[in-house]
């Protein structure tokens, strides 16, 4: 399956909590990318305020895990679309 994930910024966020973990999250998003569970970098809002990325994952269950370790989770609300993949047509 694969979503289309939002990922915005909580409200209230300090800047420096969200710079400070930087660091692991493109690190984590390598892995994923070398993985297939990525398919692009992360597409940023010019503000910062939010991120689009696309994940192929087998379920629900697993965009739920996957949220769960991401390295801004504390600080992040996210929106998942499931998009249509050659397998849906």
């Amino acid at each position: 399956m694969r979503f289309l994930v939002r990922a915005t910024i909580k409200p209230g966020t300090a800047k420096a909590d969200v710079v400070s973990r930087l660091p692991a999250a493109n690190a984590v998003d390598q892995k994923r990318l070398d993985d297939g569970v990525q398919e692009h970098r992360a597409l940023v809002a010019a503000d910062r305020s939010a991120g689009w990325i696309v994940l192929n994952v087998e379920n629900e269950q697993e965009l739920e895990k996957l949220y769960q370790e991401m390295p801004l989770n504390d600080f992040q609300d996210y929106e998942a679309i499931h998009i249509l993949d050659e397998k849906d047509n």
